[in-house]
């Protein structure tokens, strides 16, 4: 069952078949964490190389300005099937202001986050 604090966005994969994809987010104070749905290597596009639009998604889902908040990218087996099940890594999003409304992510930094802010993904990941 998912945790009622993930709300589901959709983000446009490039690689082919280039289909659609759905990531899940949570919004703590000025952070917002999300994880991928679907295996992003095979399927559609990893949560990384989208990061960009996933970001821009989720502000618009919420009516929000992405340069109030930090992002993370919480990687588990599903967006990355080569991993183990219980496989976690979360990533801070460094982004760069280019102007006219626009961002770049330039860099994804290793952090560890709460088992709170976590644990919802792993299970997700889980199946339960």
């Amino acid at each position: 069952m998912i945790d009622k604090r993930l709300k589901r966005v959709s983000y446009d994969g490039f690689n082919p078949p280039s289909t659609r994809s759905e990531v899940v987010y949570m919004i703590q104070g000025n952070r917002i964490i999300f994880s991928a749905t679907e295996d992003g290597v095979r399927k559609t596009t990893s949560t990384i190389n989208a990061a960009e639009e996933i970001v821009q998604n989720i502000c618009k889902a919420e009516g929000i300005c992405w340069q109030d908040y930090v992002f993370y990218d919480v990687q588990t087996a599903i967006g990355y099937p080569h991993h183990n099940p219980d496989y976690l890594c979360v990533d801070e999003l460094v982004i760069k202001d280019n102007g006219d409304n626009w961002m770049n992510v330039e860099q994804w930094k290793r952090v560890d986050l709460p088992d709170d802010i976590t644990n919802p993904f792993l299970l997700l990941a889980s199946g339960n």
